[in-house]
């Protein structure tokens, strides 16, 4: 399948936005927002209830840029909105997100995931791929293997339902999303004695999948 001029267009128009910010000295301020909860409070406040969807447009923006870490904006949510706004506005984004690797993946196919997520790591989980159940890229999301946006974009190659891929790999990245925002408004309030405790139980799911990792990679290709 032959990847779009739509779709092209896009993925130049990243590109070009990119070294526009590279050239024009603003691409380390832009990189930060993704990183320092503290910096992108900064730059959304002035823009009062259209912060919640800059937070969203960013979150679709690292979702594209999938090797940009997802954590720091999920922190950014519970740090700047609170837990409970900041759970609900990150979850939104997270939907949107997820909807639109999927959807991209399903009307592209494998050429445009190729340009976006690279070829060595298609061809590392194309397994995956040829799932005929939601349940691997479930456990994939629930168990942190691989990036939750990278298996998106896996799961909208397979030939599964999109609207059930979307609702099933959403819902399984709802228990991070709690974690991050509520570890953000820890850091918010200091409140250190329940940051200690996420970041724990953090820990230990990161350990367990690391060490892990092939074996639950290679019970994900069995059940495929």
């Amino acid at each position: 399948m032959k990847i779009s001029r739509k779709a092209m267009a896009v993925i130049g128009i990243l590109l070009a936005a990119l070294l526009a910010l590279y050239f024009t000295g603003y691409l380390e301020d832009f990189a930060r927002l993704f990183v320092d909860p503290s910096y992108l409070r900064d730059v959304v406040e002035p823009y009062g209830y259209f912060a919640a969807l800059i937070l969203i447009g960013l979150l679709l923006v690292q979702n594209i840029i999938w090797i940009i870490p997802g954590y720091g904006l999920g922190i950014a949510g519970g740090f700047i909105f609170g837990p409970y706004w900041g759970t609900l506005i990150i979850f939104v984004g997270t939907v949107i997100s997820t909807a639109f690797a999927v959807i991209i993946s399903d009307r592209y196919g494998r050429p445009i995931v190729k340009e976006i997520v690279g070829k060595k790591q298609l061809e590392k989980y194309d397994n995956l791929t040829q799932s005929t159940d939601v349940w691997p890229f479930v456990l994939m999301v629930i168990v942190p293997v691989i990036p939750d946006d990278l298996v998106a974009y896996l799961a909208g190659l397979s030939n599964l339902d999109s609207k059930k891929v979307i609702i099933a790999v959403s819902l399984a990245r709802l228990p991070g999303v709690i974690a991050l925002t509520v570890f953000g408004d820890g850091i918010a309030t200091a409140n250190y004695p329940l940051m200690i405790l996420v970041s724990i139980a953090v820990i230990i799911l990161v350990i367990i999948s690391v060490y892990n990792k092939e074996k639950i990679i290679a019970f994900i290709n069995s059940r495929g």
